[in-house]
């Protein structure tokens, strides 16, 4: 049997929502919440308070993804950032001098928790490994790291379907309000100049 082959993602569907910027934004696998130090816990999940001025975004994407066979898949992605750069980095881009930081957000009991501000909701992933990125997009400085953003992204389970996603993200946001929307869009490019 030959290998088929794997090509990049095809962007499906695309939708972008202005939301309250959160307060606290957790994610991660809920067993470490309850079984790892401090100092480890810190590495594998994400536990983060925006700074009171930035904006929020929150995009959701649909993808055909072909790798041994066709599937789709969900993702929402959740910006915060000032008000300047938060719908430039919504929209898949940077600015030159920016660089970005990637952190990896893996379960190992085949499931994550979402919580938003004192919402929460927990996704059955149905395997472990790595279901979602935190990304922080920074400059430098006089030789100092300033810090301009970050971005969280999850990919859903396969049972949640791009509306349940987009209920869910409805009510863990208390409202989301649709920037714009995009069917059958080009692939969107990757930001570059990654670190971890």
């Amino acid at each position: 049997m030959e290998k088929e082959e794997q090509l990049e993602p095809k962007l499906l569907r695309r939708e972008i929502f202005r939301a309250a910027c959160p307060k606290r934004i957790v994610v991660g696998d809920p067993d470490y919440f309850e079984t790892e130090p401090p100092e480890r816990l810190k590495k594998l999940v994400v536990d983060y308070m925006p700074p009171r001025s930035y904006e929020a975004r929150v995009v959701l994407s649909q993808y055909e993804i072909r790798n041994y066979g066709v599937y789709q898949a969900n993702s929402v992605q959740i910006y915060a950032a000032p008000e300047k750069d938060v719908d430039l980095y919504a929209s898949g881009k940077m600015r030159g001098n920016q660089r970005i930081e990637q952190k990896e957000i893996g379960v190992d009991t085949a499931r994550y928790i979402m919580e938003i501000d004192d919402r929460w909701e927990e996704f059955h992933t149905g395997a472990d490994g790595c279901w979602g990125d935190a990304f922080t997009y920074f400059h430098t400085r006089n030789g100092r790291k300033q810090v301009d953003g970050k971005m969280i992204m999850l990919t859903m389970p396969e049972e949640v379907s791009f509306e349940e996603m987009k209920r869910i993200m409805d009510t863990l946001f208390a409202g989301l309000q649709p920037v714009r929307s995009h069917e059958k869009q080009k692939p969107v490019k990757k930001q570059h100049q990654q670190e971890r």
